[in-house]
């Protein structure tokens, strides 16, 4: 008498002894599929956002050994002349009297000049892409050193003195 009384429940209930149910229902496939793609999603976007940040940190990194390869340059040649270049406190190195009685020195013979300074396994001045894959190009003659982009200067983060595409404070 109870077991089949339990068997009527157990029917109206959806399950049936001789039928197993196989799979998986459409609704919980595109769950499953709707989840597994916004994970995609956001990790997408993060793995963006960190290699910005690592090649703005890089880019840092290199004007920073480039500012310390111009400061010992001057704790070498203390008589070198620099001009104040705006109101940040910046300066330029002046080639015109730079020269070894030949005339005013080039930006590359003064890169030449800084290469002695540079860390160790460094072939030159460095040189970087930015945000967009657009080259960019170190004003060393200026202290502290600019990334440059078109003749202007290139710092796309929030503040030019934060360590990102700059030399930081």
């Amino acid at each position: 008498m109870w077991r089949g009384l339990i068997d009527e429940v157990m029917k109206m209930c959806g399950y049936h002894p001789g039928r197993r149910n196989r799979g998986f229902s459409l609704v919980e496939i595109s769950l499953v599929l709707g989840l597994l793609l916004g994970l995609r999603v956001v990790v997408g976007v993060g793995a963006v956002q960190v290699q910005d940040w690592k090649r703005a940190k890089n880019a840092s990194l290199a004007a920073q050994a480039v500012l310390v390869a111009q400061q010992a340059y001057l704790a070498d040649h203390p008589i070198t002349v620099v001009t104040p270049v705006g109101t940040a406190g910046d300066v330029r190195f002046d080639l015109a009297t730079m020269g070894d009685g030949g005339g005013p020195l080039t930006a590359a013979a003064f890169g030449e000049r800084l290469r002695g300074y540079l860390p160790r396994g460094w072939t030159g001045i460095p040189v970087a892409e930015g945000v967009n894959d657009e080259p960019l190009t170190l004003d060393f003659v200026r202290m502290p050193p600019r990334w440059q982009h078109g003749g202007s200067d290139y710092d796309p983060s929030a503040a030019t003195d934060d360590g990102l595409w700059d030399a930081g404070e």
